[in-house]
């Protein structure tokens, strides 16, 4: 990818850009098609669509929804670790919406807000090649914390027409009522409008890829989202600029006072640390030279 350099001046000189959500002009119409398909033919469309992307389709008879009886099951299957671990982010992700909540009426006498929560709303949930059950906590938590009234969800299946245990475990943490095993902008476009299978919501969260994106945008108005997210933005620096902690997730650098010069820190993690997962940390200036006095020592971790 061509790097462009940029001066403040330009920036300044150039008018307001609102970005192209990262979809060329064959996605945005390829989403258009998806959309105005779906509003017309109903389930039909998302069948065949499903069958096109997903690579799986109800057979006859079988329905598109699973009820909360799976989702129960599936938390019930979960080694206790996930389960634990799901439960705790539950908690926390529900105390924080809870400080979160309005009155329902709130303002002084003549100028008042009247706060209601929507009737229906429709969450996304990506899938695919990995599952996201934070994705399912942290949208249809908040949900139920405003009082919506019915929490539906959509995420692609997998070619035999399953949904990933950890996601239907966290949906029946967040209290969802059905989940759709549909993905993509045809998902999307069936909350919006409608079909034989899956009601019309109020409200479309979550992410999702380009094609989500842009197919939320196409329905908004319609219906309400949460977001319509912009495309990425890769930034770069010079090798002069050293910050004392790293721009990267996974690799951080830091001044070394002993060896004066940077070096690059790591920081094995356990597999029974609470977030479960192997990576590195940052490190600071001023743990620099006891890290590597660690180092030295033959301890890795600080």
């Amino acid at each position: 990818m061509p790097l462009t350099r940029h001066r403040a001046a330009d920036w300044l000189a150039r008018p307001p850009d609102r970005g192209d959500l990262g979809g060329t002009a064959e996605q945005r119409e390829a989403v258009r098609a998806i959309c105005a398909r779906v509003a017309a033919e109903g389930d039909a469309a998302l069948w065949d669509l499903g069958r096109r992307f997903d690579g799986w389709a109800p057979a006859a008879g079988e329905s598109l929804a699973l009820g909360r009886e799976p989702m129960r099951a599936a938390l019930a299957g979960l080694p206790p670790p996930e389960r634990a671990a799901l439960e705790l982010a539950a908690a926390r992700i529900r105390a924080f919406h809870e400080a979160q909540r309005y009155e329902d009426i709130t303002g002084p006498e003549g100028l008042q807000l009247l706060v209601r929560p929507v009737g229906r709303a429709g969450l996304y949930v990506p899938g695919g090649r990995a599952a996201y059950p934070s994705t399912v906590l942290m949208t249809g938590i908040p949900a139920r914390v405003a009082g919506v009234r019915e929490v539906l969800l959509a995420t692609p299946p997998g070619a035999d027409g399953s949904v990933p245990p950890a996601v239907l475990a966290a949906a029946a943490l967040a209290g969802v009522d059905r989940v759709f095993r549909v993905g993509g902008a045809q998902a999307v476009a069936a909350f919006a409008h409608g079909t034989e299978s899956v009601p019309r919501v109020d409200v479309v969260a979550g992410p999702g890829s380009v094609y989500v994106t842009l197919a939320k945008r196409e329905v908004f108005g319609l219906v309400g989202v949460d977001a319509v997210a912009g495309g990425p933005r890769p930034t770069s620096w010079p090798p002069t600029w050293r910050p004392s902690w790293s721009t990267t997730p996974w690799r951080g650098r830091c001044w070394s006072r002993t060896r004066r010069r940077w070096r690059t820190r790591w920081r094995r993690r356990s597999p029974t640390s609470r977030t479960g997962w192997t990576g590195r940390r940052r490190c600071g200036r001023r743990a620099a030279a006891s890290c590597w006095r660690s180092r030295r020592r033959g301890r890795w971790t600080w």
